[in-house]
């Protein structure tokens, strides 16, 4: 794999929360921290270009809960191969679950730790 094809699904995470949370209609109707990152995914990539997320890597942290998670889910259906830490086993595997017959690649790993960013890392491009 190379690595020019892992897009890191942090900022986007940043960006899709920004993008809806920063919002007038989001302020108006008391939505403030709800995102709705698979309209945020359809709105932001138009259908001629829907397959953009086709077969690319795409790592996101905290994928197992939350805005991560639901990044995940849209990421999967786009036909992404997702990547995605959290420091719930639990919470993983249920995600694992979820998306069996999907590229999915979980891991535990806490990402104010070194090691475990760079195993995370590590991990991601030896699987893909």
């Amino acid at each position: 794999m190379q690595r020019n094809k892992i897009i890191l699904g942090f900022a986007a995470v940043l960006a899709a929360g920004a993008l809806f949370a920063g919002s007038a209609s989001a302020q108006a109707e008391g939505r403030i921290g709800f995102v709705n990152t698979e309209r945020i995914l359809r709105d932001a990539v138009p259908a001629q270009r829907a397959h953009f997320f086709k077969d690319k890597v795409v790592v996101v942290t905290g994928g197992s809960d939350g805005i991560g998670k639901a990044l995940v889910d849209a990421l999967i259906r786009l036909g992404a191969k997702v990547a995605t830490c959290g420091r719930n086993q639990d919470k993983l595997y249920d995600l694992q679950l979820l998306h069996s017959g999907h590229h999915l690649h979980t891991l535990v790993a806490d990402v104010s730790n070194y090691n475990d960013c760079k195993n995370f890392i590590d991990s991601t491009i030896q699987v893909f």
